[in-house]
């Protein structure tokens, strides 16, 4: 077996140091873009719960209304009911 040189271990290491170098950049950069996608994420889940609390809403005026609308609605045959039982 032929004993590496000093030569030859030199630009292994370099070798190696590039490699690693380059992967921390990728790290770097796959870091800044699960920042941006986190931050996009956040604004999507916020803007769903405006949106779920919004139509919450809706609902619940449009349940008032269509409530309203029966008890009006409802009460005039009962009072007409009653004066037909009234009279004699």
């Amino acid at each position: 077996m032929t004993e590496p040189t000093t030569n030859k271990i030199l630009l292994l290491l370099g070798r190696l140091e590039g490699k690693v170098d380059s992967l921390l950049s990728s790290q770097s950069d796959t870091n800044e873009d699960i920042k941006t996608h986190d931050k996009r994420l956040s604004k999507l889940e916020r803007a769903q719960a405006y949106l779920a609390g919004a139509l919450a809403l809706c609902s619940i005026i449009a349940s008032l209304v269509i409530k309203h609308i029966q008890i009006k609605y409802s009460e005039e045959p009962h009072e007409i009911r009653m004066r037909r039982e009234e009279q004699p």
